[in-house]
């Protein structure tokens, strides 16, 4: 059942993979340049930091078993 489901999203996981394999690379940038001033300045306007945001796609994967039931 669940993999019936799966098989309609495909095309829109797919993505999910591609984000999912370069997410090291990302986290070092983000690791990189945290501390310059202006990332700084940018940083306290947000709600989250930089980090939080770079992992949300990667969980959010994981709720959708949960939704589909």
């Amino acid at each position: 059942m669940i993999s019936l489901k799966l098989n309609k999203f495909y095309p829109y996981l797919k993505i999910y993979s591609e984000y999912y394999n370069n997410y090291h690379i990302s986290h070092n940038i983000i690791t990189e340049i945290k501390n310059l001033e202006d990332v700084q300045e940018i940083s306290k306007a947000l709600a989250m930091d930089f980090e939080s945001y770079l992992i949300k796609p990667i969980q959010s994967p994981l709720k959708y078993e949960l939704l589909m039931k």
